[in-house]
């Protein structure tokens, strides 16, 4: 991969799914520029999507990423520079216009409608109706099962999107996103929510546009999935376009100094050296049944240890990290903190206890999006705050410092609103309020999902940090390299009860897939 190296660039000769002899790029980002205020968050980038081509795009949060996609897509105006297809600049900040020269994007964050349902949101604003202006049911059903089947999606058509997990949410927007049969197709972080099976899927349907003729601009920062699917590869660094080239040009090690800007420490060499077994058990459950038929759940952690929950989607993991913070049906559900049993299990309850939660879905159950760093660093510590029963602004202000200094926030101020940070920062941000509690133990739910390797890096050695501290950590993640490169344990979920336990070096990438496998 050559630096700044903007050309067309082909993908090399014997490649079976890249389309050589196709016309000239389609969608170009000319010399496009975003300012918010005196902060530059693109410095005349030019790109070229061409048809037959997955382009991939990769920076850190905060990078400028989620400043292209938006521009790209209409959202968001640039503020110099343009975005054309086939020649013809499209109008600045207009979705129509956008929609109509057949871009559509996949956005991170969801826009589900919940009370809609599967076929509902497949179709929305695509409803076949009668001549009477009413909804034809049976074709809108017609319809949204010919997309599933024809991408090998699998969904409940009549079901309520409230009812869905995030993972069948983000696979209902894909799906809308390909029911409108897209010229340029982008997908931001599509498949951070999903599991291995439909993440691949994903790829496949990817490479299936791309062989179509038509475009893909595929932002991940999966490296397994870019080299997968991608032809080309682009780096942004604080807003500048630092790298664009064939993806067979490249390495992983070579993206990961781009991306982070640094060397980053090999994950496998975080996992403590000693062991815990002798320490203080931390946290002791006892959890029923997760599903009809299934043995009770025993799980308990220690000072200073690392648990790792993995599994493949709907086994069960996500419940019992859920049931472990006191959300939901509690019934049954037997906890202790440091030997001392919690009577009542409720959220409120646990954390008064110290035991604190990272939910997986930061935008919709952790952050207030339109309020500030602050309010968002502080609000469950506000007890601890108060001076004569009043809030002391000074002490938030002090604590919500320390925040952004120990976890390495990017935030102009702490009183700018937590949705102007990027994904990786506002994951810090959630993360930063769980530890002001000053807990004993703390509950991670992939808590890097979504976010670039620079913020995963920071947050595990956090994760490390915390654990020589003697805080007692469980955390879920869809990402097995990081299961191995942390835990001193793992529970391996399958079919709603801990089909194996991995401890040390058992801890591999192999065994874990074994057993989520139920092999």
């Amino acid at each position: 991969m050559t630096a700044h190296n903007t050309a067309a660039l082909q993908r090399p000769a014997g490649s079976s799914h890249f389309r050589q002899d196709t016309a000239p790029v389609t969608f170009v980002v000319d010399g496009v520029t975003k300012s918010y205020g005196p902060v530059a968050a693109l410095k005349a980038v030019t790109l070229s999507l061409r048809p037959g081509e997955v382009h991939a795009l990769l920076g850190q949060n905060g990078s400028g990423k989620s400043s292209m996609v938006k521009i790209i897509s209409g959202t968001t105006p640039p503020t110099a520079g343009r975005v054309s297809a086939n020649g013809e600049a499209i109008k600045r900040g207009d979705v129509r216009a956008s929609r109509g020269a057949g871009i559509v994007t996949v956005f991170q964050e969801l826009s589900i409608l919940p009370s809609l349902t599967v076929a509902e949101n497949i179709l929305l604003g695509n409803y076949p109706t009668s001549m009477l202006g009413t909804i034809r049911r049976g074709e809108l059903h017609k319809r949204a099962a010919a997309v599933l089947e024809r991408f090998n999606i699998v969904l409940p058509l009549s079901a309520p999107c409230r009812t869905l997990s995030l993972s069948e949410l983000q696979l209902v927007e894909i799906a809308r996103a390909l029911s409108t049969s897209p010229k340029l197709l982008i997908l931001d972080e599509a498949t951070s929510s999903l599991d291995k099976p439909d993440a691949d899927n994903l790829l496949r349907i990817s490479r299936e546009i791309a062989g179509a003729g038509r475009s893909v601009l595929f932002v991940s920062h999966r490296m397994d999935e870019v080299f997968a699917v991608a032809d080309t590869i682009s780096v942004l660094t604080d807003g500048t376009l630092v790298a664009s080239g064939a993806a067979s040009e490249t390495t992983r090690s070579i993206l990961l100094e781009q991306l982070a800007g640094k060397s980053l420490q090999p994950l496998q060499r975080l996992a403590a050296a000693v062991t815990t077994a002798t320490r203080e058990v931390v946290l002791d459950a006892t959890v029923p049944g997760l599903g009809a038929g299934a043995k009770a759940l025993g799980v308990s952690v220690r000072a200073g240890e690392i648990v790792g929950f993995a599994g493949l989607q709907g086994h069960g993991q996500k419940e019992a990290m859920r049931i472990l913070a006191g959300i939901g049906h509690t019934r049954g559900v037997r906890i202790s903190v440091q030997g001392r049993r919690v009577s009542h299990p409720s959220t409120h309850n646990l954390v008064r206890r110290g035991v604190s939660y990272v939910p997986e879905d930061r935008g919709t159950e952790g952050l207030l999006l339109g309020h500030s760093v602050r309010t968002n660093a502080t609000l469950s510590s506000l007890h601890r705050l108060k001076r004569w029963g009043f809030l002391s602004a000074a002490s938030e202000r002090s604590s919500t410092a320390e925040i952004i200094n120990m976890l390495s926030v990017r935030a102009r101020s702490q009183n700018v609103a937590v949705d102007t940070l990027s994904g990786g920062n506002q994951q810090k941000v959630l993360i930063g309020r769980a530890l002001m509690v000053r807990p004993i133990v703390i509950l991670l739910d992939d808590p890097t999902r979504g976010i670039d390797p620079g913020a995963k890096a920071d947050i595990y050695e956090t994760l490390r940090a915390l654990a020589a501290q003697g805080i007692g950590v469980i955390f879920n993640s869809t990402e097995l390299p990081e299961v191995v490169g942390l835990c001193d344990r793992v529970l391996v979920f399958h079919d709603n009860h801990v089909a194996r336990e991995l401890i040390g070096d058992q801890i591999t990438e192999a065994a874990i897939l074994t057993s989520m496998l139920g092999a």
